[in-house]
């Protein structure tokens, strides 16, 4: 399946009609820094999954995914392409879980692991169009963010765990 969307085609992710501009929160990164997730996709595509450090079952899956798309990109020059992990269990799992997680997939400085307070976390999932807020229950679905000039918006989704040639493909 491949959908047009702006100049950008993205292959096999399904192009969301019309893209939806990210929230204006602050998230604290995997070391410690609380920035507006707004700064994080001010230019260039960023790929985004959601988990939770102490899943044992979706999130290992969705870590070793992300893992070889950190590995394809690593020739890529850093610049506008970045991954993220989004928390969906923020009462849990605090900065030092994040750099666990990060160092044990041996994740480039490209790949950032992130947390909002729940208040925050909900207004961002509902961009993702996510209402389900279980943490056991997240999505297994990679969203595609591109940096424009009022801010990052939501341009596509991919279908449950993509291949990771489908996630490197649409955010080069």
């Amino acid at each position: 399946m491949l959908l047009a969307l702006g100049f950008y085609p993205l292959p096999d992710v399904v192009a969301v009609q019309p893209p939806a501009a990210m929230p204006q929160v602050i998230v604290t990164l995997h070391d410690g820094r609380r920035v507006p997730l707004r700064e994080l996709v001010t230019q260039g595509k960023v790929a985004v999954q959601l988990m939770y450090t102490s899943c044992t079952t979706t999130c290992p899956l969705l870590g070793g995914l992300f893992r070889r798309v950190d590995h394809e990109l690593a020739s890529q020059p850093a610049g506008g392409i970045k991954l993220i992990s989004i928390t969906v269990d923020p009462e849990h799992d605090r900065v030092q879980d994040l750099v666990r997680w990060r160092k044990e997939l041996h994740a480039s400085d490209r790949w950032i692991a992130i947390r909002a307070d729940r208040g925050q976390l909900v207004q961002i999932l509902a961009t993702l169009n996510e209402s389900d807020h279980n943490p056991r229950a997240h999505s297994s679905r990679v969203y595609i963010l591109e940096g424009r000039p009022n801010g990052p918006a939501f341009v596509g989704v991919t279908g449950k765990f993509p291949k990771p040639a489908e996630i490197a493909d649409a955010i080069r």
